[in-house]
């Protein structure tokens, strides 16, 4: 992606949303399709971090969003603090099809609770458009997988596992496809909702979409 820079309008807010969350659930993707509505299935893996800036227009006014893409590989880790530092909202994304990027939630909540105290943290489910069966019902057993535990494949993620997770969290959770874009505009709309209306000065009417400026870099 091409890199450009705007002229900043200094009355208009900044607010920082940081990505985090293991390698490979699909942090950019989610980000590249809300920014500028593509998606690739051969992203490299970010290296460190980079962040993309997106001018939004809604009710309370113009506002732009510093999206933060942090790496996930366990050897940049410790740098996600840093780059959450500041964060209106921190968004932490696991993979539908593989539980350990589920069950690594708490840590990733750990790192970042500290060092981003009073920013909104957001779970996403990722990439709900490959799923069969992988997420099934409350109760629902598989009896035709060989790796049952009590009547369950433990390499599955359950949907009452997560929403047990979720009210003992107190945290939803928002299910999203960036591959197909499903729920890529619900997720931003409730991200844009948790956005202070304090640092907005004019209201004006809701539009996600027009008077849109783009501004990208990378580090």
């Amino acid at each position: 992606m091409e890199s450009s820079i705007n002229p900043k309008d200094n009355d208009i807010p900044e607010f920082k949303i940081v990505f985090v969350g293991n390698e490979s659930v699909g942090k950019t993707c989610i980000i590249n399709r809300f920014y500028n509505n593509i998606f690739s299935d051969q992203q490299q893996p970010t290296v460190g971090a980079a962040f993309v800036s997106k001018e939004i227009t809604t009710k309370y006014g113009r506002a732009y969003l510093h999206l933060w893409d942090t790496a996930g590989q366990e050897r940049y880790r410790c740098l996600v603090p840093m780059y959450a530092r500041g964060a209106t909202v921190v968004v932490i994304v696991f993979d539908l099809k593989q539980k350990e990027t589920f069950e690594e939630i708490p840590e990733w909540i750990e790192k970042v609770k500290d060092i981003a105290d009073g920013s909104h943290i957001v779970i996403v489910g990722n990439k709900v458009d490959l799923l069969d069966d992988q997420i099934l019902p409350p109760n629902q057993e598989n009896q035709s997988n060989s790796n049952l535990n009590n009547g369950r494949n433990s390499d599955l993620i359950f949907k009452d596992e997560i929403d047990k997770w979720s009210a003992d969290a107190q945290l939803s959770v928002t299910y999203t496809s960036a591959k197909t874009g499903e729920n890529i505009d619900v997720l931003f709309e409730y991200i844009i909702g948790l956005l202070p209306r304090s640092a907005f000065h004019s209201p004006t009417s809701v539009n996600l979409d027009s008077g849109e400026q783009n501004r990208k870099k990378c580090c």
